[in-house]
């Protein structure tokens, strides 16, 4: 899985470096495109039915133009979706592949990461029931 933030050191955050807004624009541009081939759309008839030039659709599509949360909702209401269509899935806390838990655990021996791994774990299946 390909993660679209790092974490800063310094204070904690999820920051994007440009290669990440990039990957995540190519991600978006080529959701948007799946999803106007889907409704059976044209660029020109998306242009059309949102107001902008064909160019745009077209650099969005190709990741060239960054998708802003309201050009999101706008293509989410286009293509009858939910916004969060257009994004990549994010690790979720417990995810082995997040790199908040990974931080956090990096300086655990095995033993202890496989047994916060279980608390975990047990935590999540005891809040489901």
């Amino acid at each position: 899985m390909h993660h679209y933030f790092h974490i800063d050191p310094k204070t904690g955050d999820p920051k994007l470096t440009d290669e990440q807004a990039d990957a995540l624009a190519a991600h978006a541009g080529k959701c948007v495109a799946l999803m106007r081939a889907k409704a059976g759309m044209t660029q020109d008839q998306v242009s059309e039915r949102m107001g902008v030039g064909k160019e745009l659709v077209s650099r969005i599509e190709r990741g060239v133009v960054p998708l802003s949360l309201r050009r999101m909702v706008e293509f989410a209401r286009l293509f009858s979706c939910s916004p969060m269509d257009f994004l990549p899935p994010v690790p979720q806390a417990g995810d082995a592949q997040s790199p908040i838990f990974e931080q956090a655990l990096s300086g655990l021996s095995a033993i202890d990461k496989e047994l916060v791994l279980q608390l975990c774990e047990r935590l999540m299946n005891s809040g489901a029931s």
